[in-house]
């Protein structure tokens, strides 16, 4: 699975009314994954609310941020070094690659074949490894 971030308004503007359309005065963690139709409109396939996304959690860690902990200041008022609210946050230039039972790989703007060998290369490697480790 290869996720990409794409902020134009009007993702953003469905995605915004998809989450009032849950709470008047939402606050926490809200994810919405939306997909596009033959004319790039943005239609919403699932909300998130108050639970942490594979894909999220995924991208922060690659950034050097702990975004459970993240999650926990500011749940306990403290001082998370973060102006709020964060709204797509992650750059329309990178991508996140996905694969089961292997690491997620991230990168920026490029080919889909780049993409493909990486999480190759990845899947192998895991294979490798639980044959090590059943030996």
């Amino acid at each position: 699975m290869v996720h990409r971030a794409q902020a134009p308004e009007s993702v953003r503007d469905t995605a915004r009314a998809a989450v009032l359309s849950m709470a008047k005065r939402p606050h926490g963690i809200m994810s919405v994954d939306l997909n596009g139709d033959d004319n790039d409109k943005p239609h919403v396939t699932e909300i998130n609310a108050g639970r942490f996304t594979a894909s999220g959690v995924t991208y922060w860690r690659h950034k050097g941020l702990n975004f459970p902990e993240l999650v926990l200041k500011l749940a306990l008022g403290q001082d998370h070094g973060l102006a709020a609210p964060v709204i797509d946050p992650m750059p329309s230039d990178e991508y996140l690659a996905m694969g089961r039972n292997t690491e997620a790989v991230h990168m920026k703007h490029g080919s889909i074949e780049e993409l493909r060998d990486g999480l190759k290369a990845r899947r192998d490697e895991a294979k490798r490894t639980k044959r090590r480790g059943a030996a």
